[in-house]
């Protein structure tokens, strides 16, 4: 297993060369994934997504209220926008477009999916299934 680097090894502001911007498998074990049944990796994979939903729109938002400089004064579609929309669905910050937020993960980690991704062979049983998938991803 691999260990995850100490937070005192980081300074703010230093880039690490050898990590890709979408890398989230990093440092990560998932051994335990070639015991898990189908249902249960699709299940993960939604919890994923949303939790991921999640994290993006409360991120848009305080870029708008760090923009705006006045909190206060947000929006009220914003936050409508933000909790009233389920996290199973992930809308546009701008535009009015939306798409699956499983396809948005997808999309966005896609180490995830890939041949050694911790999903593969489970959620994506082969090329042409991780291709498939890929293909049906909004440009």
């Amino acid at each position: 297993m691999t260990s995850i680097p100490d937070l005192d090894d980081f300074t703010l502001g230093e880039l690490d060369p050898d990590r890709r911007a979408t890398d989230v498998t990093r440092h990560l074990n998932f051994d335990f994934m070639a015991q898990i049944k189908e249902n249960d990796a699709n299940t993960l994979v939604k919890l994923l997504a949303r939790v991921g939903e999640e994290a993006y729109r409360r991120g848009f938002q305080k870029g708008a209220s760090v923009g705006m400089r006045e909190p206060d004064r947000l929006p009220r579609d914003l936050h409508v926008w933000r909790y009233g929309t389920p996290l199973d669905i992930s809308p546009w910050g701008d535009s009015p477009q939306a798409e699956e937020a499983e396809h948005r993960l997808m999309a966005e980690c896609t180490e995830l999916w890939g041949k050694s991704g911790p999903f593969w062979g489970i959620v994506c049983r082969d090329a042409a299934e991780f291709e498939r998938r890929k293909a049906e991803q909004p440009e």
